[in-house]
């Protein structure tokens, strides 16, 4: 990283006998690729709260970090950023009476601690869902590019995002156990906690 903690040099480590094993799977050989082309950019765990503030800077060099970023809302730890919270709240429809609202996309947790990837119930089909799904359902979302705008060490052009349609107009409470518990298009009905697909 730099001086401004924005990601300089990265590796990405492939195995010749997956990449042997999969070699009639270009499609998702390509999405796997960008998906861990944008950990090395930035889309890490390691690096959310290093994201940056330059909506004041002429220059982009020095800015300070944004305050937070990484925030519990609904009781789910969230990304929470300007461009975030603007397309969520517009995406999900979460209209709420707080000043402050900050409904933004779920990260996933594993045992208490975040990973370095969306929620899968909360951003199915985004290609850093942590698991790269079927090709035809696996879209550059606009949240990550969001994200990445919001780091403060791209200018990202948003309008290359995929026409995104998950969850869309569901409301704030999409995706937490307890709707999930419901049944809706989107979940199954199922024993246990979590969103089932």
């Amino acid at each position: 990283v730099d001086q401004n903690s924005r990601p300089i040099a990265g590796h990405i480590n492939f195995c010749p006998v997956w990449l042997k094993d999969h070699v009639d799977e270009s499609d998702r050989l390509q999405l796997a690729t960008l998906h861990e082309l944008f950990h090395a950019l930035g889309f890490s765990s390691k690096l959310f709260e290093e994201f940056r503030d330059c909506s004041k800077s002429a220059t982009g060099l020095d800015c300070p970090k944004r305050y937070k970023p990484i925030r519990t809302v609904y009781g789910m730890k969230r990304l929470v950023t300007p461009s975030l919270i603007n397309l969520a709240t517009h995406h999900f429809n979460c209209v709420t009476n707080h000043f402050d609202n900050e409904f933004s996309p779920m990260l996933q947790e594993v045992n208490g601690g975040i990973t370095s990837h969306w929620d899968e119930a909360f951003l199915y089909g985004s290609f850093m869902s942590p698991s790269i799904g079927l090709p035809r359902a696996t879209v550059v979302d606009p949240f990550t590019l969001a994200a990445m705008q919001d780091s403060g060490w791209y200018q990202v052009r948003t309008e290359q995002a995929y026409f995104y349609t998950w969850g869309k107009g569901e409301g704030c409470q999409f995706a937490l156990d307890e709707q999930c518990l419901i049944g809706t298009k989107y979940f199954c009905t199922g024993s246990g906690t979590g969103c089932h697909f």
